[in-house]
């Protein structure tokens, strides 16, 4: 579940300017597998799985809507510790650039993605989960969540997201009198309230950006047009993409059942 990159560019047109061409949109990873524990075959498993992730955002959030020169992507160091049985991942919200871009919005720059060391094994055997966990937590290194405050759609503590794209997103897909996106805070876990769509809201618990770690991806037009409130350009819908699904022993069956019913009670990624 570890990174490549990938980048697209979105054009736009600024009025009374002519056409300009908006910064290139990067996620940049650099992978330390010092403390992973993982072989070279295992390592690139996880430079695969990251990597389509990191296609799969690329592809759907198309470029910064703002030609900014200092805009030149965000870089995620992927780094592995053990962490205990409840969080598999998290993303260290360590740098944004260092002023707001000509558009007035504050971006990303430098977004860490740590992996738990106790869950490689069963990532490694369940590619669906460990591409959801990539598509996750690159979502929080793009501004999901870790943006919401300082770009002025979220208010800490009030569980409603305020955003005007990925209201009225929210508004067509699930709820046409949503007055804003419900936001988790009633898990008192530091790293899951504020940080992610609530387990209740509309869109099901199901949802890749809620806080509780499920089966497979499904990332809603909610999410991918929330982006556009933190100043990027995105597709009008998500373009999903495939991934394998291996059989599963009796044994990792079992084990996979056990972390979903840890993950509804405890946490899984935090921010």
């Amino acid at each position: 579940m570890n990174t490549h990159l990938g980048a697209l560019c979105a054009g736009i047109c600024i009025l009374g300017a002519g056409p300009s061409v908006a910064a290139s949109f990067d996620i940049l990873t650099d992978f330390d597998f010092g403390n992973s524990g993982l072989d070279r075959r295992e390592q690139a498993q996880v430079k695969t799985t990251i990597g389509r992730a990191v296609d799969f955002w690329t592809t759907n959030v198309t470029g910064y809507a703002v030609d900014d020169a200092n805009l030149v992507g965000i870089n995620v160091p992927v780094r592995f510790g053990s962490f205990g049985p409840s969080i598999i991942a998290f993303v260290s919200d360590r740098a944004t650039y260092p002023n707001p871009a000509s558009n007035g919005t504050n971006y990303s720059e430098t977004q860490p993605f740590t992996i738990n060391t106790e869950f490689l094994p069963l990532l490694a055997a369940n590619p669906r989960i460990a591409f959801n966990v990539a598509i996750h937590e690159l979502a929080h290194t793009i501004g999901f969540g870790l943006r919401w405050v300082d770009n002025g759609v979220y208010v800490n503590g009030s569980g409603q997201y305020l955003g005007a794209n990925g209201l009225a997103a929210y508004r067509a897909e699930f709820d046409p009198l949503a007055r804003y996106v419900p936001v988790e805070i009633e898990t008192g876990l530091p790293g899951s309230d504020n940080f992610h769509w609530a387990e209740t809201w509309a869109g099901g618990p199901l949802a890749t950006m809620t806080s509780f770690i499920d089966h497979g991806p499904m990332v809603t037009d909610t999410t991918l047009l929330s982006f556009r409130d933190l100043g990027y350009t995105t597709l009008d819908s998500v373009q999903p993409t495939a991934v394998p699904v291996p059989a599963l022993s009796p044994v990792m069956l079992v084990a996979f059942l056990s972390l979903l019913l840890l993950g509804h009670r405890r946490g899984r990624e935090n921010t």
